[in-house]
């Protein structure tokens, strides 16, 4: 019985982190981020062939220069390219600072979406937590002033 309801449970969560996903790819921004990205990476794969063909041999082919590309705008590296001329480690500068903020978009807007809802449940239950623990704050406090007065009234 156990396994089923594991099962179960294992179906629904998927289920729902599919439904998920779907809904993020409908939004303007992934596509934005995606398409932006993947130009991104062919313009700098494209820019180094022409910054470096003509003196390095590692460059001569597209093919090389997209995998460098790929592996400086996902912080993986280099691979087999090490720029030579001033515009190629200019253009693999701006390409690793770019990579960085594409990636950061691209990483916080998926997280956003699977835990996005769960977060705001949460959020929802601290603020009701903090709403009864001011009420008890508040009612400590009432309670306080009444045996201060209760004490004068002794004293």
């Amino acid at each position: 019985m156990r396994s089923l309801k594991k099962h179960i449970l294992k179906s629904f969560q998927l289920k729902i982190i599919t439904e998920r996903i779907i809904s993020l790819i409908k939004t303007p921004v992934f596509w934005l981020l995606t398409i932006g990205g993947n130009a991104f990476i062919i313009f700098g794969a494209l820019l180094m062939q022409k910054f470096e063909a003509s003196v390095n041999p590692a460059a001569t082919h597209l093919i090389d220069c997209i995998a460098w590309a790929v592996g400086i705008v996902t912080t993986v590296g280099a691979g087999q390219i090490e720029p030579l001329t001033f515009e190629g480690k200019m253009l693999t500068i701006l390409m690793m600072m770019g990579g960085a903020v594409f990636l950061w978009s691209y990483m916080a807007l998926f997280i956003s979406t699977l835990v996005g809802p769960e977060l705001k449940v949460i959020e929802s239950e601290v603020s009701e937590l903090q709403k009864a623990s001011r009420q008890e704050d508040e009612l400590l406090s009432q309670i306080r002033e009444l045996i201060e007065q209760a004490n004068k009234k002794r004293g």
